[in-house]
């Protein structure tokens, strides 16, 4: 007899419900803030409604998802807990940043999405099966790339905190 969690643990909320809210939330908030489509919001809800609906019929993109979010969520809570150490020590979390650094990290933070969105699709629809891959791209050598990332991403945040303010420049 399996262990029923109850609506966490049935199929169609974990593999049906869940992603379709997510994709419907991530993309009605790109749309409103690109305002690719204009201002109308009725509009950006039917759009984000379609391509919901879309992503969550085809198994392959709810298994990518699947295995894609709880790495996020990892770094998520990763980030929100060097911002609670940081509030704790009376610290701001804000930093002035230079060009260069904001250029870095906005660089290195694509490159770890990019790896975790490749590594998700292809763990969810068994291509590293097909390839022979497996034992290069292990799900602990994953595991310590992003966790290294993460390391790297907090100490180039702490580093740019000392940023000098340009001339003329003035905080509104």
């Amino acid at each position: 007899m399996a262990l029923e969690i109850g609506l966490l643990g049935n199929e169609f909320f974990t593999n049906v419900i869940l992603p379709f809210i997510l994709v419907f939330t991530v993309v009605f908030a790109i749309l409103e803030k690109v305002k690719v489509l204009g201002e109308k919001k009725d509009i950006h809800a039917i759009v984000a409604l379609v391509i919901s609906l879309i992503a969550v019929g085809v198994p392959a993109a709810v298994g990518t998802l699947q295995s894609f979010i709880p790495l996020i969520a990892v770094v998520l809570i990763i980030l929100f807990a060097w911002m609670l150490v940081f509030g704790f020590a009376g610290k701001s979390v804000e930093a002035k940043w230079s060009e260069g650094l904001k250029k870095f990290f906005m660089i290195f933070l694509g490159v770890v999405l990019l790896a975790t969105a490749v590594w998700a699709v292809t763990s969810s629809t068994g291509i590293l099966d097909k390839i022979n891959l497996d034992q290069v791209l292990s799900a602990q050598i994953t595991q310590m790339i992003l966790f290294v990332g993460a390391i790297v991403a907090i100490i180039a945040i702490a580093v740019s905190g000392g940023g000098e303010e340009k001339p003329g420049h003035k905080d509104k």
